[in-house]
């Protein structure tokens, strides 16, 4: 069962259970990313899992509060959590999510004109290495993450992007407690 929370303008918070107005057969979901239109109307994207694997499942509501109509559905290549849909200035959707197996953890994007058809980008958007400038912990040094997951964005005030945020995490195969996690923030150019 996933859950939307809303947040209004005097801090008021209400929940609502997502419910999709069709039976489906492709398991159950989670993680979900939601997009509000001006009008009210909602496109989500979340995590969907059954036996054939992983995809990114696309539904639609009237508002928030559901039920949702799901529209599309776009397999994944590798598993993958985390989703983060966003529209760009010129009414362009995008969305990137964590995608990882046992030898890759990488960020990837799809992109949609109209959010119903979406397309992978050939190239990843973040991989695991980042370079740290003027850090105490990292001394001014590349380091390679084991994962690198909960890829988001932050806007400016002129809605263009300024910064990625994303979780990393230390190499866990190095033992018990030698796995460390951190957020990093990324700023964009």
């Amino acid at each position: 069962e996933m859950h939307l929370f809303h947040i209004s303008k005097d801090r008021n918070i209400t929940t609502s259970n997502i419910t999709l107005s069709q039976q489906t057969d492709i398991g159950s979901g989670n993680i979900p990313s939601a997009y509000f239109f001006d009008n009210g109307t909602v496109l989500l994207a979340y995590r969907y899992t059954n036996i054939n694997g992983e995809q990114l499942v696309f539904a639609m509501a009237e508002n928030w509060t559901g039920p949702y109509n799901v529209i599309n559905s776009l397999p994944l290549p590798v598993n993958g959590e985390d989703p983060y849909l966003y529209r760009d200035k010129r009414g362009n959707f995008h969305i990137i999510i964590h995608l990882f197996n046992y030898n890759l953890s990488t960020v990837a994007h799809a992109f949609s004109e109209d959010g119903y058809k979406w397309t992978f980008s050939k190239e990843p958007c973040a991989d695991t290495t980042i370079t740290f400038e003027n850090d105490d912990y990292f001394k001014n040094k590349t380091y390679i993450f084991d994962r690198r997951e909960r890829p988001e964005l932050v806007f400016d005030d002129n809605g263009d992007l300024s910064h990625y945020v994303s979780a990393v995490e230390t190499h866990w195969k190095d033992g018990p407690g030698k796995c460390l996690s951190y957020t990093v923030l990324t700023t964009l150019q």
